[in-house]
């Protein structure tokens, strides 16, 4: 009896396993095409050069500076070569500071441009795996390997988000 109970629950087991679905999605590919993907990206391109040409104005001056500095005769008193010399490092500190602003700011302005974008992506992948009845879905960039029968959904997802005209 005991041994017909563990056969039974073996098939069970193995007929359940057979039965699972898997499928991946190209995330890269979908947001490749996804019109509020390309509209962050954008965003982010030209706040991106905006702040390039502040930093290369800044760049100018330091340069500026410098020259003159290096232009002082060997007559210039010591304390206009010092204060050329603390004007120089007070405008490389700001450009420092502003590399680092910049920087931060940047980041953030993705993290709010693409937030909503990957959750789009997010629910209409799930949406795709409760219809398709899957176990799970896997990020295609994080997949090795995987077998013929695992199913490429980027398809179905680029669907939803991406409705045909």
């Amino acid at each position: 009896m005991l041994r017909n109970i563990f056969l039974f629950l073996t098939i069970a087991i193995s007929l359940s396993a057979a039965a699972q679905k898997f499928g991946y999605v190209d995330h890269e590919a979908i947001l490749a095409d996804l019109p509020a993907a390309l509209e962050a990206k954008a965003k982010l391109n030209e706040t991106s050069q905006n702040y390039r040409v502040e930093f290369d104005k800044l760049q100018a001056e330091m340069d500026r500076k410098f020259q003159e500095y290096q232009a002082l005769g060997p007559n210039t008193p010591e304390s206009i070569k010092k204060r050329r010399q603390q004007e120089i490092e007070e405008l490389d500190m700001k450009i420092q500071q502003f590399r680092a602003t910049v920087q931060q700011e940047l980041e953030s302005l993705e993290q709010n441009l693409m937030t909503p974008v990957r959750q789009s992506l997010e629910q209409a992948i799930r949406q795709v795996g409760q219809q398709g009845d899957y176990i799970c879905i896997f990020n295609r960039q994080l997949i090795d390997y995987s077998r013929d029968d695992v199913k490429d959904l980027t398809s179905d997802v680029r669907a939803i988000l991406i409705p045909a005209k």
